[in-house]
């Protein structure tokens, strides 16, 4: 027993060395070393009184002698020793070992064992320090929390398991949205290499086509190279030029084979079994006796548009990118609902950074795809076992599954979006606009009315001062400058008109501190200790005020400066052609403007008066809700549909109508071509059912799939005519 200085010398009983040892040896080296100065002041130490004879105290029991490789560990609660063995502190440790993720913080481990190893007073008794009188408590600091057991971590924090990555639909491109200009380079370079590899595959097709019409020719050829004589010879050039173009077409290849293998077949996939069975029916023509051609020709025309389809996707990415970064400020395009419910597009620069990372994103053919390819795949294969197998001629599957899996990717369903998206995009590209990606003009095809503003309509340089008279007893500087500073926020030509007024006879223009707007036709400011009124002859009669001058002039600004009559402007309005054009492609869109205008003479019969538009065809709000959309104020941030890098109202309506062409032509290119893949499926399954596939030859399959491409094209080139 540690002797203390200041004690005398005594004997000391079994349950006092046992309670100093648990006091001791169990404490932190945080309380041992404030505990330290306690017993260093022996001035403080008082005598400790006269033991009782142990005889009077309970005896506790002696702990029993531990085992070798067992451990004693302390219950906080009862305090109690428990004893554990080495097997349960290897099944703890393993249980550890398993959980997916690491326990929690070190320190707070640390933390925990030393809270759970601090001792507690007993219950019953007082200690030795207590005994002796009075004990200086020194303050300890707070003692973080006990840290949970892993399990509980584990079972609480750690359950969500992380996102898989979405597999990528092809390798073709990635863009960069932090890098735009090398993103640009990069898609200059792809779009280079693969109108190289079109015109490759194009001469390949031509030999494909030649091979496989020469012997239906009615003309009689040379000995030599007569079908009938060197068979084998056609069959080979033609397996050979499909071989050809599967190697010319490496995007296609490798994009198909890669989302076969991850069970997520896309068109790519399907254009791919197309080929192959088209070729492994070419291999097995060579061993059978003349007349049977194989579908070669097919396959390398659906190879050939699907190149061309990606080179059409570069295109419209390459444009959007250019279409991104001509401006540091552009003009966003966005939708909101107006109170019918009916959704409005609308012009803002307060809406949220657009999403340049989502204009790589799939369009609605590749989507589709997704959902098609697994079902033409597997209704191809089932069909031709059922016309092979089921009719009692094995050996016939190859040719059934390549007459039929040609029909399952027609060239309009590969260039549904394409076709009509390259066109788009570059009739867009002209004007400054581009759209983000296919499912944002999906978005903004919803879109059934058009906002435009003073901005739109009526331009800076359309709207020009005429002439104007100043009351008595008004000077004309005063009323100058008390209409331009109230007309400044209204904007668009009318405000322009009033500067630009100001400024050619020097007068200061004051920033108004407060702006209202009437319905009937006026607004009023504050401008320094003068109240403002501008609007029409009307307006200030109706606000009590006497106009004396120009009551007959039917588009003017009458002013009025503290309820007094100041003076009159007359106005003159001027239709600019590219206004006459915007008019003209909302209605062939057939899309309603909304005329949200905070200038009072701007009304709608005087818009349909100049702009030779049929009565009733604009929407007029309330002047609480022109204020609104005319600042291009949304349902909070909203988000980005397209991109102007000119703010005209041609780009705009020209960006609204094109979302709107594209979609149709999307809609109408995939319906007809899924038709024309239906059709076709299950006229070959027929034909090689009954075994009469010589009405179904490469020669008839190549012109069906032509004749069912021209409403796809047509539709498409028409789309970008408005």
């Amino acid at each position: 027993m540690t002797k203390r200085p200041g004690e005398e010398d005594r004997e000391y009983s079994v349950d006092e060395i046992i309670a100093e040892f648990k006091d001791t040896q169990l404490r932190t080296p945080e309380e041992r070393q404030a505990d330290a100065p306690l017993f260093s002041e022996p001035e403080q130490q008082e005598p400790p009184p006269e033991r009782e004879p142990a005889a009077d105290k309970e005896e506790k029991p002696r702990p029993e002698k531990m085992a070798l490789g067992e451990s004693r560990i302390i219950d906080i609660t009862s305090r109690l020793p428990v004893q554990q063995g080495e097997p349960e502190k290897r099944k703890r440790k393993e249980k550890a070992r398993e959980q997916p993720h690491p326990p929690a913080d070190k320190e707070e481990r640390k933390a925990g064992r030393e809270e759970k190893a601090a001792p507690k007073a007993a219950p019953a008794g007082k200690g030795p320090e207590e005994e002796r009188g009075k004990v200086r408590k020194f303050p300890q600091p707070p003692r973080p929390a006990p840290a949970p057991p892993p399990e509980e971590l584990y079972e609480d924090d750690y359950e969500e398991e992380e996102e898989k990555e979405p597999v990528p639909y092809d390798f073709l491109f990635e863009g960069d949205p932090d890098n735009i200009p090398h993103t640009i380079q990069n898609l200059g370079k792809k779009i280079k290499r693969l109108r190289i590899r079109s015109i490759l595959l194009f001469l390949l097709l031509a030999v494909g086509v030649a091979a496989t019409v020469l012997p239906q020719l009615p003309v009689t050829l040379p000995a030599v190279i007569r079908y009938e004589r060197v068979p084998q010879i056609y069959t080979l050039v033609m397996c050979g030029a499909l071989a050809l173009s599967l190697l010319a077409a490496g995007d296609v290849l490798l994009a198909g084979i890669y989302r076969l293998c991850r069970l997520r077949p896309t068109l790519d996939t399907v254009v791919l079994l197309a080929a192959f069975s088209a070729l492994a029916h070419g291999m097995w023509c060579l061993g059978q006796p003349p007349g049977t051609l194989p579908y070669t020709a097919v396959a390398q025309m659906t190879l050939f548009y699907a190149v061309i389809a990606k080179r059409g996707r570069l295109l419209m990415l390459r444009r959007t990118y250019k279409a991104a970064i001509l401006s540091t400020a552009p003009v966003c395009v966005c939708t909101k609902e107006n109170k019918q419910q009916r959704t409005m597009a609308y012009k803002s620069q307060t809406a949220a950074e657009p999403d340049l990372a989502s204009i790589d994103a799939p369009d609605s053919t590749m989507r589709f795809g997704c959902i098609y390819a697994p079902l033409a795949i597997v209704a191809a294969v089932a069909l031709a076992a059922v016309a092979s197998f089921g009719q009692g001629r094995p050996e016939g599957f190859l040719e059934c599954l390549a007459v039929i899996s040609t029909m399952l990717a027609p060239a309009g369903l590969l260039l549904a979006t394409a076709t009509p998206g390259v066109r788009i995009s570059k009739k867009l590209f002209t004007s400054g606009t581009a759209l983000l990606n296919q499912a944002a003009a999906k978005e903004l095809d919803w879109a059934e009315l058009a906002v435009l503003t003073d901005g739109d309509v009526f331009p800076q340089g359309t709207v020009a001062i005429s002439g104007m008279k100043i009351a008595r007893n008004q000077s004309m500087e005063r009323v100058v400058a008390s209409a331009a500073g109230a007309l400044s926020e209204v904007g668009g030509g009318l405000g322009y008109a009033f500067a630009d007024f100001a400024k050619q006879q020097y007068i200061f223009v004051p920033t108004p501190s407060r702006v209202e707007y009437y319905d009937n036709g006026g607004i009023s400011a504050k401008i320094g200790q003068n109240s403002v009124l501008c609007g029409t002859a009307s307006f200030l009669m109706r606000m009590g005020i006497h106009v004396s001058e120009g009551r007959t002039i039917k588009s003017g600004v009458f002013v009025a400066i503290n309820s007094a009559f100041a003076g009159v402007f007359a106005l003159k309005y001027t239709a600019q052609p590219q206004s006459y054009s915007a008019f003209r492609v909302l209605r062939v869109g057939r899309i309603r403007p909304v005329l949200a205008v905070k200038d009072f003479n701007v009304t709608p019969l005087m818009v349909e008066d100049k702009f030779d538009l049929r009565p009733g065809r604009t929407d007029f709000p309330d002047m609480e809700e022109r204020v609104r959309l005319n600042r291009g104020d949304g349902k909070g941030r909203a988000q980005p549909l397209a991109l102007l890098s000119r703010g005209t109202m041609l780009s705009f309506c020209e960006c609204v109508t094109a979302a709107h062409r594209l979609c149709r032509a999307q809609r109408f290119n995939t319906i007809c071509s899924v038709t024309a893949a239906v059709v076709g499926v299950l006229l070959m399954y027929f034909l090689s059912s009954t075994g009469n596939l010589a009405a179904g030859g490469p020669v008839n399959v190549f012109f069906y799939l032509l004749l069912w491409f021209i409403p796809v094209l047509l539709q498409s080139l028409l789309s970008s005519r408005y």
